[in-house]
């Protein structure tokens, strides 16, 4: 806002990384709070591009293990979703997709998810640390082979909240540009204190996505709920 003296300030801003060809970064619904991919509607309403994968559930804040105090972050995972009618691989021509913020992953370049399926991303080696595997498997009260896994990825979500987010590699357009630039597929960025949903903090609740289309970011579209990774919604396994 610049009236021209002293009270000059700052309006509005926005920050983004990487833009792909014939996409925008635009407020959804127009006027909103939160940033969305979309496609170019100059002097029309935004409209949202379609989402190819979803953050839809995350466990930041396991409860502690009386047993084994210090160990509950293997019990931490991410939950992706493929909402479309095709499988997804987690790589382009430009190469992998990866996981960043509170933690790191790259996926492997053969990695892929079913349309309509679910990938969950874990803290340790699901194949090599079967003893790991199998703690998980039956925290969740989930068969083995019942739920597709990848892992270990670096780092560790923080309890009290940070960002979590997926996001492919992008060359630039002009030849001679330095360096590769990432491009958000989808995001949130949490907290363990109200306007989110605080009973998710070390309760044995994680956050459940409500809405796919409707931004990562947006309090409103999560809820504390019984951890189900690697499962639909609909599909809950009580736990004992």
């Amino acid at each position: 806002y610049l009236p021209g003296n002293t009270n000059d300030r700052v309006a509005d801003c926005v920050s983004f990384k990487g833009q792909e060809n014939f996409r925008t970064w635009g407020r959804y619904p127009d006027g909103g709070v939160w940033w969305s991919t979309a496609l170019p509607t100059t002097n029309r309403a935004n409209i949202l591009a379609a989402q190819t994968l979803v953050i839809t559930e995350i466990m930041y804040h396991p409860p502690t293990n009386a047993a084994n105090p210090g160990t509950n972050y293997v019990d931490e995972f991410i939950e992706l979703h493929n909402p479309g009618a095709a499988a997804l691989t987690l790589t382009n021509e430009v190469g992998a997709y990866r996981l960043d913020g509170e933690v790191d992953f790259v996926f492997a370049s053969n990695t892929t998810i079913a349309a309509g399926g679910y990938l969950v991303v874990v803290s340790f080696d699901p194949v090599t640390n079967t003893v790991a595997r199998t703690n998980f498997l039956g925290t969740y009260g989930l068969e083995e082979g019942q739920v597709n896994m990848v892992g270990p990825y670096s780092g560790k979500l923080s309890n009290h909240g940070g960002r979590v987010a997926v996001e492919r590699p992008m060359l630039p357009d002009v030849a001679g540009d330095p360096g590769m630039f990432w491009v958000i597929v989808d995001e949130a960025i949490y907290f363990d204190q109200w306007p989110w949903p605080d009973n998710a903090d070390g309760t044995g609740y994680s956050l459940r996505r409500l809405l796919i289309w409707q931004s990562g970011n947006d309090y409103a579209n999560w809820m504390g709920s019984l951890p189900t990774p690697g499962l639909s919604p609909g599909i809950v396994t009580l736990m004992g």
